[in-house]
C-alpha cells in the first residue's frame, strides 16, 4: 500500500511497487486544488492589518480575568503547575513499584520493566534442541520452521499453527519468488532464448516445401515447428522466407523418407547445414510378418505389422514306424519331447536289425540238460537256466527209448498267447520211430521265472516221487 504525504495526502509508491498512472492523475489534483485555494486567498496588506486587528480585539474579550485561579492558584501572577494539578504522573513513579513503565529511545519497554513471562523467549536452532523438560511462563522459538511453543508440562505445544515460510511440504512458499515465477510465466516470446519458432503452416510441394517466419534468422540450433499442408515426399526440401532450398534430414544424416502426412506437425532444428527432424527413431530392420509371432507386432516404413508365425505348445513324440515331423515356421513355445525307452539297448534288438541306428546283437538263447530226480523225490523247480525262458520243454529221458506213451510238459512265458491249456490228442514221432500217442500238457506263464520255471503240480505219471530215481531233461529257448 503507497505512503502518504503529511500535508496533502499525495500517493507515494514504495520500493516493492510499480509506478501506477491513476496513483499519478489523482496526486496532481490534489495540487491543482491546493494551488487554485491559495490562488484564491491572496489579500492586500490593508486587508491582512484589517484582520489582524479584528483577531487582537476578538482575543481581549476572551481573555480569562485576572481574579480566577486554577487549582486555588490566582492568574494575577506567573503560576506554576505541578504534576498533580493535572492529574500528570510524576518523574518518581517511571520505573518504580507501583509505578509506571517507561519508553526507551527505542519506542520500548526496557526489559528489565517487563513481566518475565513476556521477556523470556528462549531460541534454538531445532525443536530438537530444546531442553528434555521446559519452563512454564517461556517461549521457545525453532529457528529451522520459526515456530513458537509453549511447555504444556509433559511436552512442548506450538502456541499457534504458525505459516512457516520455506521450500518443503509443510512450508509457504515465499511470496517474491512466487511473483517472480508467475511474471515469468506470462512472458511472452523466447524468454529462454530457446529460439523456437510459432508454428507456421507450409506450402509449396511435398518434396519442396516453403515456411514464412516473421522476423526468423536461421542460424546454428534455430529450432522451427511446422504443420504440414501436404504430404512429404522422401528426400525433401524447406526453404524458409526464401532464403533456399535446405535438405530435410533424419537424426543419422540420412534424407529424411516419405510418411508425414498432411496436418502433422514437425520439429526441425538447424544445424547449420541442413534442418534435422526431431522424433524420427532411425532405420527400421527387415522383420515382416513372417518373422514376428502372431498376437504381436512390429514397427515398419509403412507402420505396425501384425505377426503371423504360429506358436506351438509342449508335446511329447513317441517313436512309431513312420515319420512323425514338425512343420516349419513355427515358435515351439513349450518343451517338444521325443519319448524314449530303457530297453532300446542292442542286447533287445534281434541281431542284423537296426532301431534309429542301434543295431541288435541278440541272436537267442537255449539251454537244455538232464536231471537226475532221486526216487520218492518230487520236481518242483528248475533255477540253472542263466536266463528268462520264452518256452520250456520237460520230460522223461527214458520214453526216447521206447514205445511208452511219450509224457512231457510245454510251458510259455507272456509273450505267447496261449492260454492255460491240457489234452491227449497228440502224436509225436520221436527218433524215427512210429507215430506214438502221447499225453500233452500245456500250462499259463505264470511258471516262468528269471532263471528257469516252477513245476506245474498233478503231474504224477512222472514228475512227482516214483519208486526209483529217473532222468528228466528240459529244452529252454530264449
Amino acid at each position: 500500500m503507497s505512503d502518504l504525504t503529511s500535508n496533502y495526502s499525495l500517493k507515494k509508491p514504495l520500493d516493492n511497487e510499480y509506478y501506477d498512472v491513476a496513483d499519478q492523475n489523482g496526486n496532481m489534483d490534489l495540487i491543482d486544488v491546493a494551488l487554485h485555494g491559495l490562488e484564491a486567498s491572496k489579500e492586500t496588506p490593508a486587508g491582512a492589518q484589517a484582520k489582524a486587528n479584528a483577531a487582537e480585539a476578538a482575543a481581549k474579550a476572551a481573555s480569562v480575568p485576572t481574579t480566577r485561579k486554577v487549582n486555588g492558584k490566582a492568574l494575577s501572577s506567573d503560576v506554576t503547575i505541578t504534576a498533580s494539578d493535572v492529574e500528570a504522573i510524576s518523574t518518581a513513579q517511571k520505573g518504580s513499584t507501583n509505578g509506571v513503565a517507561e519508553l526507551g529511545s527505542d519506542g520500548r519497554v526496557p526489559a528489565a520493566q517487563l513481566p518475565s513471562y513476556v521477556d523470556d523467549v528462549l531460541e534454538y536452532g531445532s525443536m530438537g534442541s530444546f531442553p528434555g523438560t521446559g519452563e512454564t511462563g517461556k517461549i521457545y522459538i525453532a529457528q529451522d520452521t520459526n515456530r513458537t511453543y509453549r511447555w504444556g508440562g509433559s511436552s512442548y505445544v506450538e502456541i499457534s499453527q504458525s505459516l512457516a515460510l520455506g521450500e518443503t511440504s509443510s512450508t509457504a512458499y515465499r511470496g517474491d519468488r512466487g511473483k517472480t515465477a508467475y511474471d515469468h510465466s506470462q512472458t511472452v516470446g523466447d524468454a529462454h532464448g530457446l529460439k523456437q519458432a510459432v508454428p507456421v503452416t507450409t506450402s509449396g510441394t511435398g518434396s519442396a516445401l516453403t515456411a514464412t517466419i516473421s522476423g526468423l534468422t536461421l542460424s546454428d540450433g534455430v529450432t522451427l515447428r511446422l504443420k504440414l499442408h501436404t504430404a512429404i515426399s522422401a528426400g525433401a526440401t524447406l526453404n524458409v522466407n526464401g532464403t533456399s532450398a535446405i535438405a530435410i534430414r533424419d537424426v543419422k544424416g540420412n534424407a529424411v523418407k516419405a510418411g508425414p502426412v498432411a496436418g502433422s506437425y514437425l520439429t526441425l532444428i538447424y544445424n547449420g547445414s541442413n534442418f534435422i527432424l526431431q522424433g524420427e527413431g532411425g532405420e527400421y530392420g527387415t522383420a515382416g510378418a513372417a518373422q514376428v509371432l502372431a498376437g504381436y507386432t512390429v514397427g515398419t516404413e509403412n507402420g505396425l505389422v501384425s505377426g503371423s508365425i504360429p506358436s506351438k505348445g509342449a508335446q511329447t513324440y513317441t517313436p512309431g514306424t513312420g515319420n512323425q515331423t514338425i512343420s516349419a515356421g513355427q515358435y515351439l513355445s513349450g518343451i517338444q519331447t521325443i519319448a524314449g525307452d530303457a530297453n532300446l539297448i542292442a542286447g533287445n534288438i534281434k541281431s542284423g536289425v537296426s532301431i534309429f541306428g542301434i543295431s541288435g546283437s541278440f541272436t537267442g538263447n537255449f539251454a537244455t540238460n538232464d536231471i537226475i530226480v532221486p526216487k520218492l523225490t518230487p520236481l518242483t523247480t528248475i533255477n540253472d537256466i542263466g536266463f528268462r525262458p520264452k518256452i520250456m520243454i520237460i520230460f522223461r529221458v527214458s520214453h526216447l527209448e521206447t514205445a511208452a506213451p511219450f509224457e512231457f510238459v510245454l510251458l510259455f512265458d507272456t509273450s505267447f498267447p496261449i492260454s492255460d491249456y491240457s489234452g491227449s490228442d497228440y502224436s509225436f514221432r520221436v527218433n524215427g520211430a512210429s507215430t506214438i500217442s502221447s499225453t500233452v500238457y500245456h500250462y499259463s506263464a505264470s511258471y516262468i521265472t528269471s532263471n528257469g520255471c516252477n513245476i506245474p503240480s498233478g503231474n504224477n505219471f512222472f514228475l512227482n516221487g516214483a519208486s526209483e530215481s529217473r532222468t528228466i531233461r528240459y529244452y529252454a529257448f530264449g
